[in-house]
C-alpha cells in the first residue's frame, strides 16, 4: 500500500519497498529491533535481539530475542513470495520443540548466544542486557535463572515477521492463542525508502487475544523493599539462615547504601559503597531465597583488582573455616550452611575491612 508524503511545496505518493531476500529482512530487524512492536504484547518491556541463525536440530532459528522479564522469543522471517510461507507456523513450532528438547545445558545455550552476539557487534551480550534492562551485575544471576526456567519449560514467544501476513495465518494465530498455552504473534512490516530515509510501519496480530488459559509469559519484575524482602526470606529459609542474613544486614547496612532489586521470584538486597573517586562498588548481594554472593565487587575492575581488595581477608576466614570456597572468579558465592553462627562476627569484620579499603581506592 502506498503512503502519501507532503510538504509545503509538493505531495508525493511513495510505493512500498520490497525486501529482495529474507536475509535482508533479518539484517534489518537485527539492526532495528524496535520495529518489532513488543510493547503491544507487554507494555513498557525492554527487548533485544540476542542472536541470529541460532542452530537447532531442526535447522537454524532466524533470530532469538530476550526481554527484561526473561521471556525467550523465537523469531522467524518469511517473505510473502516464499512458497514455504504456508508452513511457517509448523516451522516455528518445530524450532521451539528442538530448542526445548535438545538444549540440555543452559550454559551452552547462553554461550552460543554470547558468541554470536560478540561476532556480530564486537560487544558483550551481558553488557547489553545490563544496560538495556537497567540491571546491576547482581541482578544478572536471577535474570538468567528466569531465562533458564523458560527454556527448561519450553515456554517461548513465537514471532513470525513477514512483509505481508495472509488472512489464513492471522486466523490460525488467533485460534492458537485463544485455545492453547502458546504465545504466537505475526508482525507485518510495511517498508518504504525515499530520499535517504527508511520508514517501517509494523502491525502485530495475536497480541489482541486475552488468554482464557494459562500462558507462558513470565511474571513482571517487582520492586522490593526491606519489609517484603524479609517477609519472603522468612517463608523460604530456615530459622538459622534467616538469623544469619538478618544479623549481617543489621550490622552492615550503615557501612554504605542498601538497594533492593527487582527480581520476579526472589528479592535481592545489595550493599554498595563509593570509592575515593566516587565510583559505586557492590560489596554483597543476598536474595530472599537465601542465595548469597558475599563479595561481588561489581564496578571494581579489572577483576584482579577485586581479588586484591578481598583475597587476604578471605584467606583469613578460610584459615578458620576450610569449607569456605576460594575467591576464584568474578564473585565470592558462599553457601550459608557453611557459615556457623559464631562466625558471623568474623564476616561482619570482613565487611568493615573491605569497605574501609574500597573507600580509600581510586578506581577510575
Amino acid at each position: 500500500m502506498p503512503i502519501i508524503v507532503s510538504d509545503d511545496n509538493e505531495t508525493r505518493k511513495i510505493e512500498e519497498s520490497k525486501f529482495e531476500a529474507e536475509s535482508r529482512l533479518q539484517e534489518y530487524i537485527y539492526d532495528n529491533p524496535e520495529v518489532l512492536p513488543i510493547e503491544e504484547i507487554e507494555e513498557e518491556i525492554p527487548f533485544i535481539i540476542a542472536a541470529r541463525e541460532v542452530p537447532t536440530n531442526s535447522g537454524p532459528i532466524d533470530a532469538v530475542g530476550l526481554d527484561k522479564n526473561g521471556n525467550i522469543y523465537v523469531i522467524e522471517t518469511k517473505l510473502y513470495s516464499n512458497s514455504d510461507k504456508r508452513k511457517v507456523m509448523a516451522q516455528v513450532m518445530d524450532y521451539g520443540a528442538a530448542l526445548w528438547k535438545h538444549t540440555n545445558d543452559f550454559s551452552e545455550f547462553m554461550k552460543a548466544l554470547r558468541n554470536r552476539y560478540r561476532d556480530t557487534f564486537d560487544e558483550e551480550l551481558d553488557d547489553n542486557l545490563i544496560s538495556t534492562f537497567d540491571m546491576d551485575e547482581e541482578d544478572m544471576e536471577e535474570y538468567l535463572d528466569e531465562v533458564k526456567q523458560n527454556l527448561d519449560a519450553g515456554e517461548f514467544r513465537f514471532v513470525i515477521l513477514m512483509d505481508q501476513v495472509t488472512s489464513r495465518l492471522k486466523d490460525l494465530i488467533l485460534f492458537m492463542n485463544q485455545n492453547s498455552r502458546f504465545d504466537i504473534y505475526a508482525v507485518e512490516l510495511d517498508h518504504y525508502e525515499f530520499d535517504g530515509y527508511k520508514l517501517s510501519i509494523p502491525k502485530i496480530y495475536g497480541a489482541e487475544v486475552k488468554k482464557s488459559v494459562g500462558t507462558s509469559s513470565s511474571s513482571k519484575r517487582k520492586s522490593w523493599d526491606k519489609k517484603s524482602f524479609f517477609e519472603d526470606l522468612d517463608d523460604k529459609v530456615d530459622e538459622s539462615d534467616y538469623s544469619k542474613i538478618k544479623r549481617i544486614f543489621e550490622e552492615t547496612k550503615d557501612l554504605g547504601e542498601i538497594s533492593y532489586g527487582t527480581g520476579v521470584n526472589n528479592g535481592p538486597i545489595t550493599l554498595k559503597v563509593r570509592s575515593k573517586d566516587g565510583k559505586k562498588i557492590s560489596v554483597y548481594s543476598i536474595w530472599s531465597n537465601g542465595a548469597a554472593r558475599l563479595f561481588s565487587g561489581s564496578g571494581l575492575d579489572p577483576i584482579e583488582k577485586r581479588k586484591k581488595v578481598v583475597k587476604e581477608y578471605i584467606e583469613k576466614l578460610r584459615n578458620k573455616n576450610p569449607e569456605l570456597p576460594k575467591y576464584k572468579k568474578r564473585t565470592w558465592k558462599v553457601d550459608l550452611d557453611k557459615i556457623e553462627k559464631d562466625e558471623i562476627d568474623d564476616f561482619i569484620q570482613f565487611y568493615r575491612n573491605v569497605v574501609k579499603d574500597i573507600k580509600e581506592l581510586e578506581v577510575k
